[in-house]
């Protein structure tokens, strides 16, 4: 069994596996002309502008969801990098979840802003999927909606933005009574909870 890293040493080993791609030549940075590809807009601005602008860092699921839904053809994950699970107080095991896009035998990583060779970037992070949605499948505001509330749940600044995007779809959303409970029940987060309890109130009183 690989041992476990501690939670600070986290960031450093994801960039130094980052920049080790670069030299290696199996990851390239994202450059002006992918952007100017990513014309699928939110809220307005088009994807290529969202990502090239962001600070993208630990906001891995939010700006894949973007990027995948953006990414004609591409697929977005939802899994761990095994590479950098962590060792919390020698109690337990600290998953590191992470997002991703994939596309064609590439990784697309919002967080380091790199298009990966994904062979290499499945080996070198020990990358395992839990959950894959193809690009068109996110055209459903049901399912996008779940995506994003997932992607926002530790993330206060980021509930704003969402709902931003999705507001054009939300009495959509919002007729699936349902999926919007199951959705909302995983966030704990009490600041995520107040920013959401702006636009659904009602579903997040008890």
């Amino acid at each position: 069994m690989k041992k476990l890293i501690y939670k600070w040493q986290e960031s450093g080993l994801f960039n130094y596996i980052c920049n080790k791609a670069i030299k290696k030549g199996k990851a390239q940075s994202f450059s002006d002309e992918f952007y100017s590809t990513l014309k699928t807009e939110f809220a307005g601005i088009n994807c290529g502008e969202i990502l090239k602008t962001a600070n993208t860092n630990g906001k891995c699921y939010f700006y894949s969801l973007l990027l995948a839904k953006a990414l004609e053809g591409g697929t977005l994950i939802v899994g761990k990098l095994n590479a950098l699970n962590s060792n919390i107080r020698n109690e337990y095991i600290d998953e590191f979840g992470h997002g991703w896009v994939e596309k064609d035998g590439l990784v697309y990583d919002t967080t380091s802003k790199q298009i990966f060779n994904k062979d290499w970037y499945y080996k070198k992070f020990n990358a395992e999927v839990k959950q894959s949605y193809l690009s068109e499948e996110l055209n459903n505001p049901d399912l996008f909606f779940k995506l994003g509330i997932n992607a926002v749940k530790d993330r206060s600044e980021l509930v704003k933005p969402l709902f931003e995007i999705i507001k054009n779809d939300l009495p959509i959303i919002y007729s699936n009574a349902d999926n919007v409970e199951k959705s909302l029940s995983v966030v704990y987060d009490s600041l995520v909870k107040k920013e959401l309890n702006k636009y659904f109130s009602s579903a997040m009183k008890k």
